[in-house]
């Protein structure tokens, strides 16, 4: 139960339109959680700030922002207007994961987005590919998602102006084309944290 504000990225573009098809699914399924506003947010944390300092003092109590990784400025917006502030998906930029590090965000709170490191594991499946090798048509690797568990090593592992990103490497290409090959995706082994 609860209420949350829904932060959407560019509006009418197809990858927040389907984004914003499966958070609207998924709360109609949750009667108990309700959309107390939605605002437009470009997936960029200061406009996400801007944004909700203009709406903030006319809402009820928030427990959550479900955005497209504009955490920072959702929490800075809260913050800004003396608010307790909710569980939101952070970017999982160095900048971003320093500042949820200092204890801003609520528990609850992750950082996400699509693996930056992808494009090696993608010129590794080609490679494979050229080889001859079966790589499935659709071939799923997974996004990086940060916990609170694991941010304190993300944050170490994750300079101020990178991306949080798996290292892709052959080996690691290669399992995960085998977990699609034998529909294990779900079950695969993640990629090691980085270390510096």
């Amino acid at each position: 139960a609860g209420n949350v504000i829904i932060a959407r990225g560019v509006q009418g573009s197809p990858p927040d339109e389907e984004m914003y098809a499966v958070q609207t699914e998924l709360l109609g399924a949750n009667p108990d959680i309700e959309v107390v506003t939605e605002i437009i947010s470009f997936c960029d944390s200061a406009k996400a700030q801007e944004a909700l300092l203009g709406t903030i003092a006319s809402l009820p109590e928030v427990d959550g922002v479900v955005g497209c990784g504009e955490g920072l400025g959702a929490v800075q917006a809260f913050e800004t207007a003396g608010r307790d502030a909710p569980v939101v998906a952070f970017a999982p930029s160095g900048r971003a994961l320093k500042f949820w590090g200092e204890g801003n965000g609520a528990p609850g709170s992750v950082a996400v987005m699509s693996d930056p490191g992808q494009g090696v594991a993608a010129l590794f499946a080609g490679i494979n590919i050229h080889n001859g090798q079966d790589v499935p048509r659709v071939t799923i690797f997974p996004p990086v998602v940060v916990s609170e568990d694991a941010r304190d090593e993300w944050i170490a592992a994750t300079g101020d102006d990178e991306i949080a990103s798996w290292q892709w490497t052959k080996e690691l290409v290669d399992a995960q084309i085998q977990a699609n090959i034998d529909g294990t995706v779900e079950e695969a082994e993640l990629p090691p944290v980085p270390v510096r």
